[in-house]
């Protein structure tokens, strides 16, 4: 219930945003859901699916760490097209980024793709390992509420898309 809460609130909030540095900080409200959604898969892993590959503390310690360095690498792209006479502060401070400065914008791209999950991406492999570990972290009794967990993280993860992906447009 708070992988959910957390994830939803975290993205309907990021959603509304044009500041980027309010933007980035809903959105890592959402990414650690999602991160939610892995510990909580760890916690009712089962030892019979060690070779599964799909354990939950792997893919939130995975997830964790993508996140972390693509999250750096936006924020670093920020950082070194800021100046004092020109702040990069919201969404349309970066509008003509890849005629200005291409390098930063394909570095900003790279960095927003992943963190919206686009395939092959380490944010796509992240989040891919979040969902299968709770796909397959569910017992009998409760697998319905895993597969439910998914979704509403699949779902979320739609939304944080659009937001990112409104950034490179």
């Amino acid at each position: 219930v708070i992988a959910v809460i957390t994830m939803t609130l975290g993205n309907t909030v990021a959603l509304m945003q044009d500041n980027l540095k309010r933007l980035f900080a809903y959105s890592s409200i959402a990414h650690a859901g999602y991160l939610m959604v892995g510990i909580t898969a760890a916690f009712r892993d089962d030892i019979s699916q060690l070779n599964s590959g799909y354990l939950g503390a792997q893919a939130a310690i995975f997830y964790l760490a993508a996140y972390a360095v693509m999250t750096l690498g936006a924020f670093g792209v920020i950082i070194a097209l800021s100046t004092p006479e020109r702040p990069v502060e919201t969404v349309d401070d970066l509008a003509g980024l890849g005629r200005t400065h291409p390098a930063a914008a394909l570095a900003m791209a790279v960095c927003l793709f992943s963190l919206a999950g686009v395939p092959p991406l380490a944010g796509f492999l992240g989040k891919y390992q979040i969902f299968a570990a709770a796909l397959s972290a569910g017992e009998v009794r409760d697998t319905r509420l895993f597969q439910v967990l998914t979704v509403i993280g699949v779902l979320n993860a739609a939304i944080g898309a659009y937001y990112y992906l409104r950034i490179v447009v």
